[in-house]
Order: structure tokens, then sequence, then C-alpha cells
């Protein structure tokens, strides 16, 4: 499925040089600046239902290098959207025109992303950049918009600050209703009306810049919005209702529903598939399976095909497709099967939260929902290596729109435990006198840990993968690593089992030496260095994590010949709300046994915990990052 169309004002905001500014930024923000918007403009004039415009206005000031990407001004056409005019210009701190875009300044592309084989969609962009600093940008443009399917929301905030944003709402059609949803904004428009001309304008200013703050999820970034759906609205040839969810599934069932019909030879597949399969659960992964095997993700998007699935017949024919696609054949087979499944619209974690109170265009992405008797299972059929039920960190723990015949039901997707994405390693190795470490070893990942694994292997060359491992994984503490042997295990195939990797090779100073002592820090493959731990602020925001998640990692050195224990750091074992850290170690004869977990169980730790979280890490960096030392 297509996201929401954006129209991109890369790097967004507006800002003009002038001598007021220096007595604004004080107001506006402590921290040193690299742009400020002086004004950001925004009209929408809604003449009917199927036309509209958007145009903004933009002023700008460029105070450094850091801020000159800020220059590069793009917007993306579609079917539903196109670009009507596109200009800037650039001044310098006197006020003086240095240059002014023309026609020739305007560049055209293709959309071209890897996974599209066909889109109808071109960005246009200018770059307004100059070689000096101060400087001010200015530019504006119009888009012509045929659907209010894609009514261009409010974002008056901006990493930098901004002295003055305005959005303007223009309504000939006395027939267009709308709702608005408000985030971090309690301002109230000034509304006109005169000759079937409707007409709010919202204005703020002195805005500071958004907060930032380690570890944000992603839905905080939008601190300031004001969200806006039309109460009907048609898209190509369909019409639909955002008054409520309701509505919105039963729209999308009506795209969906005639696009279900399996041709002859993929129903006698199913049945051949799921023959002898000795529950549901069974069927469901041996289908999935052969969706995973039988296509590949690619999308085509042609006028309403960023929300219409092609028909089953042709992505079974083709075998491609996107999500949409994809999601629709999965449930035609699973119904072939005599298994009732459904398509579920979600927004992908990393884009943030669904307004589950304010029915609109939110979604980007689409799943399979498919309810057993005592059971659930989501399938993600865009993967290709994950078991029926798994699904990647971005769709775990969404609110998303279960699309049935009758209607449509917010859920939400599950959340895995820390246990599911488990990570467990062992090591051997014994240690020269020179300072050198033959190791080898063993790693195990479960869940997300062996997916992420996955992703950074299964697409490279056999030399590729060794030196991914030997940078990204396995040498990460210790750089000086020679990786001489590894194989993997369950890589693309019983992807239900654990990703095994077995390896072996050398570390080089691995524990240096001194007068008659060795240093060394048994903590290989996984440590928590001291920049993890994020800096003491006023938290507002929850500490996000990807997932929860548990490492287990066992080390077994033999020493050389007449060393002990001399001092190391004390056993751990630190339990939070939100996780638990633990070390122990014993050393018998001149073998080092040594042992660490770390498991992080919440997605999201809450503002409260912070302080308690950073001692957590704090404590357990400390730990990881100290030295046992041996004395002969």
């Amino acid at each position: 499925m297509n996201k929401k169309y954006v129209l991109l004002a890369a790097l967004a905001g507006g800002l003009a040089l002038c001598a007021p500014l220096a007595a604004q930024e004080d107001s506006l923000e402590s921290e040193p600046l690299n742009a400020i918007i002086v004004s950001d403009e925004t009209e929408f004039e809604i003449i009917n239902e199927g036309k509209a415009y958007l145009r903004v206005r933009r002023i700008e000031q460029i105070l450094n290098e850091k801020a000159k990407e800020r220059g590069k001004i793009m917007l993306e056409e579609s079917p539903f959207i196109k670009c009507k005019k596109l200009s800037g210009q650039i001044r310098d701190a006197a006020g003086t025109v240095l240059k002014k875009t023309d026609k020739k300044d305007i560049n055209k592309a293709q959309v071209s992303v890897g996974y599209a084989l066909y889109e109808e969609s071109r960005y246009q962009w200018i770059e307004l950049y100059w070689n000096s600093y101060p400087y001010t940008i200015e530019y504006e443009y119009e888009v012509e918009m045929s659907s209010l399917f894609f009514w261009p929301d409010w974002y008056p905030q901006d990493d930098a600050p901004v002295l003055a944003a305005s959005y303007q709402l223009i309504v000939h059609d006395p027939q267009i209703r709308f709702q608005t949803y408000p985030v971090g904004i309690d301002v109230e428009p000034v509304y006109t009306e005169a000759n079937n001309r409707r007409e709010w304008t919202w204005k703020l200013t002195a805005l500071k810049p958004r907060r930032k703050e380690s570890y944000m999820p992603p839905e905080a970034w939008r601190q300031m919005a004001l969200y806006f759906a039309p109460a009907t609205f048609q898209l190509g040839n369909s019409r639909g209702s955002f008054q409520t969810w309701d509505e919105v599934a039963k729209w999308y069932h009506s795209l969906v529903q005639d696009r279900y019909q399996l041709p002859p030879q993929a129903k006698e597949k199913v049945q051949e598939l799921i023959a002898g399969a000795q529950n549901d659960r069974e069927k469901i992964q041996r289908l999935y399976t052969f969706l995973q095997n039988y296509t590949r993700y690619v999308a085509i998007y042609l006028d309403i095909g960023g929300w219409q699935p092609n028909s089953c017949a042709s992505v079974f024919e083709n075998k491609h497709g996107d999500c949409k696609d994809l999601s629709t054949l999965m449930i035609a087979m699973l119904a072939e099967a005599g298994l009732a499944a459904y398509p579920a619209l979600m927004l992908t974690r990393d884009e943030g939260v669904v307004l589950t109170d304010f029915p609109s265009n939110q979604f980007n992405h689409v799943l399979v929902f498919a309810p057993l008797e005592n059971d659930t299972i989501w399938l993600e059929c865009t993967a290709d290596y994950m078991v029926a039920g798994e699904l990647p960190d971005d769709r775990e723990g969404c609110e998303v729109l279960v699309v049935k015949e009758s209607g449509g039901e917010i859920i939400s997707t599950p959340l895995s435990r820390s246990e599911d994405n488990r990570w467990e390693s062992r090591i051997n190795a014994r240690l020269a006198s020179s300072g050198a470490l033959v190791l080898s070893g063993e790693l195990h990942a479960r869940g997300k840990q062996a997916q992420d694994l996955r992703s950074g292997l299964v697409y490279r060359k056999p030399d590729e993968q060794k030196d991914w491992l030997r940078n990204r994984v396995l040498g990460r503490n210790v750089p000086k690593l020679a990786l001489e042997n590894y194989t993997l295990g369950y890589l693309t195939e019983d992807c239900h089992l654990p990703l095994a990797i077995e390896f072996s090779g050398t570390v080089t100073n691995f524990a240096p030496a001194s007068a008659r002592r060795l240093f060394l820090n048994p903590n290989i493959l996984n440590r928590a260095s001291r920049g993890s731990v994020p800096e003491a602020e006023e938290r507002k925001f929850p500490v996000y994590y990807r997932y929860a998640y548990m490492d287990v990692d066992s080390v077994e050195i033999e020493l050389p010949f007449g060393f002990s224990i001399e001092s190391a750091p004390p056993p751990q074992d630190i339990e939070a709300p939100f996780g638990r850290y633990q070390t122990e170690y014993t050393l018998e004869g001149s073998r080092l046994r040594y042992r660490r977990t770390l498991r992080i169980d919440r997605k999201l730790i809450p503002p409260g915990q912070y302080e308690a979280y950073r001692d957590f890490l704090r404590q357990a960096s400390k730990n990881d990052n100290a030295q046992f030392v041996f004395k002969k």
C-alpha cells in the first residue's frame, strides 16, 4: 500500500534575514541555531470534492552549513496530485536578490524504489543553495489535488524556531464537511463566511523547535499537528467515508471484494498443500511458506492501485505483488482451505501510532489477520524468512483496522516478550601469554534478533557475510578479530528454528600484559558502551526500544599457566521494572568461566522510570567495561 502522499518540502521550514531576529532567538531556543523560519504560510482551497489546491509560501534564514540542505525543496506528484507551480529565490543579508529560479532550475524525476516495478509518481524539486552565510531562501509552490482523500495536515513546528505559521482553509462547496484533530495545538481558528465561501484560519507565533530526547518513540516527532479528514471522499471511481472506522473498512472491502477469486490451478495447489495437515495452524504454515517461496515483493501503482489490490489471478500468475496484493492472495488461499482470514490495515510502528479516535487516512501497510478457534495468527506476507505468527518489530504492538464484510474493528497486534527475542552465545577460548586469544563459539538467535541477523546475512555473498559478521556482530568489541571460519544454520530454511552461527578465529592483543599482570574483558560479543547511557534530562517522552530482548553470553577462557586473579568487577544482579542485568564468574584452576545476561522487557519505558533506567544502564556499562586483572 502507498503511504499517505505527503507533499515534501524537503527539510521544510522557511526563514528570512531581518534585524529583529536576534532579539527573538533567546526566547525561542537557547541552543545554537542553524536556521530560523520567519514565516510559514499554508493555504488549502477546496473547490469541490474532486478539485482542491494546496499553496505553500515560506521564508527561511540559513545561518550556516548545517542548514544548507533545507534549501532542497521537493514535491511528490501522483495521479491525484499535480504540481502547478514551484519557484524560489535567495537573498543576502542586506536583502539583495542573489538568485531567482526559472523553469530550467526545476528538476524532475520518476520515483524509483527497488520494490516498485512501475509507479505513476514523480518528483519535482529546486535547490536554493549559496556559498556564504547567512542568506535567506524564499519559496512557494502550488499543487492541484483531485481527491480529498489526501487532505494535507498541518505541522507548524520544525527543528528550527518558527516566528509565524498559519494554515488557511477555504471551502467553496457547501456540501464539504470535515473533522479536525489537534495535537499540541489549542488555538481556535478565525472563521468567516460569505457568498458560499467558508474560511478558517489558524495562526501560531514564536514556536520553539520540536523537543528532542534520546531514544524517542517515532510518534513523538510530531509534537504539534492539526489533522484533517473529510466526511466523504472520492478516490478514482470509488467513494468512501471517514465518519467511522466501520465506514473506512466498508470502503476498503468494496475495493477488494471482487479480487479474491483464485484461478483453478491455484485452488488445486492449495488442496495439494494442505493434504495431510494435522490442524489449522499447520495448514496456515504450509500455505504461508508456499507464498513466501512462490512470490516476491514488487509493487505496481497505477491510478487507485496504491490502495486497491490486483486480482488474485494476476498475482498468482505473475508471482509478485505488494503488501495488499500478497495479503489478498493469502486470504483467498486460506478461504480455499476452509479458513477465515481478513486484511488488517496498519500504520507501521516506525511511522508512529494510529489515532484510534480519529477515522482518517492513516495507514501504510496491510497484514493478514487469521482468527482460529483458540488462537489468532498474524501473517506478514512480504517477509521471506519468517514463520507464520511472527511479525517484524515495526508491525508489533500496533493498532490495526481489521476489515470484514460487516465492517471494521480496531485491535492490536501482539507484542513479543524478551524471551521470544533471545540471543544465546557460548565461546571457548585459550589465551596465550602474548595476549592473543584463540576462540571458537556458537551463537543461536530467536525472534527479532534472528530477523535482524538474517536481514544482514541472507542477501550478502559469502565474503560479504564474513565481513559483516566480523564488523557488525562478532567483532564489535574486539576489532582485531581475525574471523577464520564460520557456518550458518537455518538461515533461509526451517526458520522456526533458531538461527545458528558457528565461528572460530583469533583476537590479537586481546589481553595486554603489564609486567607480571594480564588485563582482559570477557564481554566479547555484547557490551553496554559508556555512550549508551543517555544524558540526564527532564524526560517528557518514553524511552523507545524496537523490541524487548534477552542476551545471554557465556565465555570460558583458558589462561596462561601460573596466573591467578588479582581483581575483578563484582558479580551483578540488578532488577528493575523494565529489565534485569546479571553477571557471574568462577575461576577453577586456570579456567575462567563468565556469564552475562541482559534483559529489556519493555518496548516503551515511561518517563517516570527514566532516572532508574539511566542508573540501570550506567551500572551495566560500568561493569561491562571493567577489566579482570590476573597476576603471575
